[in-house]
């Protein structure tokens, strides 16, 4: 139902809001009055976020709302392609709250919320038409290779149920005259295929954007926490809440046929995040437990990954819990932010350390000691000047977000921007990821090849249940 409503000042318009945290917007055309598109997000807090992995053609979030969200942006044709990022689809409606998620190809994601199971999902063609329509994508590439037949067209939630049915439909299904109380409504009757001319509105988001979910991993003794893909998806790593090693122990799965691979067993506490190096020759994980792991993939198998290195919490830069971690581009560093304010890179050595393996820490960590580091993030594939200087964008508990150039110099560190106020977060921020591709989303290659400046787009989310975007110009 609404909450409230209010008329424009022309008294042509009608805004009104909805229990879900929903705007609603209608213009009147003649005697009618037309749904148009509004501004929406989530309500709750944003626990995570990952771009389209090869292109960056969207963004999804995850909240403690309990929906995921799919947000794109809208190219306008007729206003001389000019584009705004809108809600394109809501792939996921949960009975529990949202807590991570990880990409894979061919339009296609794995969430975790708080239950034991890790759920995997698949694009309907109803979406990848729309999709294409809304934001002029070329859909026939390597990542959407499906066949059109092979693909349910939506999807819907059955009553009292929580996971996404598959609706397949051909040709509109009429109700039959008389049928059994419990079954009168099937899954299909939820579904109806649309085809978008602009961002859908709430109703549709809520009904008609669903994506069908096709998996579902069991393995995990306590809530999933977080998720990790391989750059090519073919494995995906899970972990969940844990008070000691038996619970805190990382699984693998097989993409392709959903098999657990492997159990790798190291941290005594909840792994608070994972990431997969972009070679894929090594998984790092970090933990409450104030230590880090880095495990590296056999070379006779290809899916097996053993420990190689570890931080303990004697010869541990950190001394309090590390919350995040991330990869340069080149697979050469590791980074790690805890809630004693550093941010340490950690650089591959040829000697071996009994501990660390061919790891160690850097000649300088950056220390920000009135600060809880929450999310680090690398850029995209180049370097901000000939010295190799990675660009790294740090968030915080405060909200703030930092951009630094690291050099694996005698000082490392230089500070280019920061991010605070309206420009930031006002709480907590969960997650930091740039764009895996130079440019701006939505913008054709034509007019992104005439650009004299590098532009990097960076994707934040926080506990204030904003999602931003924000273009950073290199020069």
């Amino acid at each position: 139902g609404f909450f409230g409503a209010c008329f424009g000042p022309s008294g042509s318009a009608i805004l009104a809001h909805s229990y879900l945290g929903g705007f609603h917007l209608w213009y009147r055309d003649e005697d009618d009055w037309r749904p148009a598109v509004v501004v929406g997000g989530h309500f709750d807090a944003v626990t995570d976020l990952a771009w389209e992995r090869t292109h960056g053609r969207y963004l999804l979030t995850v909240s403690t709302d309990q929906t995921t969200r799919l947000h794109a942006p809208w190219v306008q044709t007729d206003c001389g392609k000019e584009y705004s990022w809108h809600e394109i689809a809501r792939p996921q409606i949960h009975g529990y709250h949202l807590v991570c998620l990880a990409m894979l190809p061919n339009f296609r994601f794995v969430s975790g919320a708080d239950e034991k199971v890790v759920r995997a999902f698949t694009a309907p063609q109803n979406f990848l038409e729309n999709f294409k329509r809304l934001c002029l994508k070329n859909m026939k590439d390597e990542e959407s290779d499906d066949k059109p037949v092979s693909l349910p067209t939506g999807a819907a939630v059955p009553v009292l149920g929580l996971s996404n049915k598959a609706v397949f439909r051909n040709e509109p299904v009429s109700q039959p005259e008389e049928r059994h109380v419990k079954d009168q409504y099937d899954e299909s009757s939820y579904f109806t295929p649309q085809q978008f001319e602009e961002p859908p509105t709430e109703d549709n988001l809520l009904q008609n954007t669903l994506w069908p979910e096709t998996m579902k991993l069991y393995g995990h003794g306590y809530e999933i926490f977080s998720l990790a893909t391989t750059s090519d998806g073919k494995l995906l790593a899970s972990a969940c809440k844990a008070t000691n090693e038996e619970h805190a122990a990382i699984l693998l799965w097989d993409t392709t046929t959903w098999q657990k691979l492997d159990r790798l067993v190291y941290h005594k506490l909840t792994v608070t995040q994972l990431q997969f190096s972009p070679n894929d020759q090594y998984l790092l994980s970090v933990s409450r437990d104030r230590c880090w792991s880095v495990f590296e993939r056999s070379e006779s198998e290809m899916n097996k990954y053993s420990l190689v290195a570890r931080s303990n919490k004697s010869i541990g830069v950190h001394k309090r819990i590390i919350w995040c971690c991330a990869w340069t581009h080149d697979s050469a560093h590791f980074v790690t932010g805890s809630r004693d304010g550093k941010v340490v890179v950690w650089d591959k050595i040829e000697y071996f350390h009994p501990t660390l393996g061919h790891f160690a820490g850097c000649s300088e960590y950056l220390d920000l000691p009135k600060e809880s580091i929450t999310s680090v993030a690398c850029g995209a594939d180049f370097y901000l000047s000939t010295d190799d200087e990675y660009l790294m964008a740090v968030g915080s508990e405060a909200g703030d977000i930092r951009l630094y150039g690291w050099t694996n110099l005698q000082r490392p560190w230089r500070f280019l921007f920061q991010l605070s106020g309206n420009s930031a977060h006002h709480l907590t921020v969960k997650r930091l990821a740039f764009r895996p591709v130079l440019g701006i989303a939505g913008q054709d290659e034509d007019s992104a090849s005439n650009q004299t400046e590098l532009i990097l787009q960076l994707a934040s989310c926080g506990l204030d249940h904003t999602v931003k975007i924000c273009d950073l110009y290199i020069k």
